[in-house]
């Protein structure tokens, strides 16, 4: 993902939320995120749960360049807590599944 900003920005604090949550159907194997320009990055986990990937770049810059990958293990045999698991653990209008991911979810 890649933000260009309108002027140039200092002491610039951001969160990512974008790293799928853990159960014992899916577990994360490796997880590895690059920013630039290059700063403090840190992973953190939330009140309910979700990990994100965090960080601050101090000096002035004009952009921010992150790309988050990784690998996860799953195990469709291991049954979930829910009826349907969402990618983050808290429900919001953005992260909630539309129709067609429901029906996917029944299908497999």
């Amino acid at each position: 993902m890649e933000l260009l900003f309108n002027a140039p920005v200092t002491n610039h604090h951001y969160r990512f939320q974008c790293i799928p949550a853990q159960d014992a159907a899916q577990r994360i194997q490796t997880l590895s995120c690059r920013v630039e320009p290059s700063g403090s990055v840190w992973f953190v986990t939330d009140g309910f749960g979700n990990t994100a990937c965090a960080g601050e770049i101090l000096e002035s810059h004009d952009f921010l360049r992150v790309n988050c990958e990784g690998a996860v293990l799953t195990d469709i045999g291991s049954s979930r807590d829910e009826e349907l698991q969402y990618l983050f653990l808290c429900l919001t209008v953005l992260t909630q599944p539309e129709s067609n991911v429901r029906e996917f979810y029944g299908e497999i």
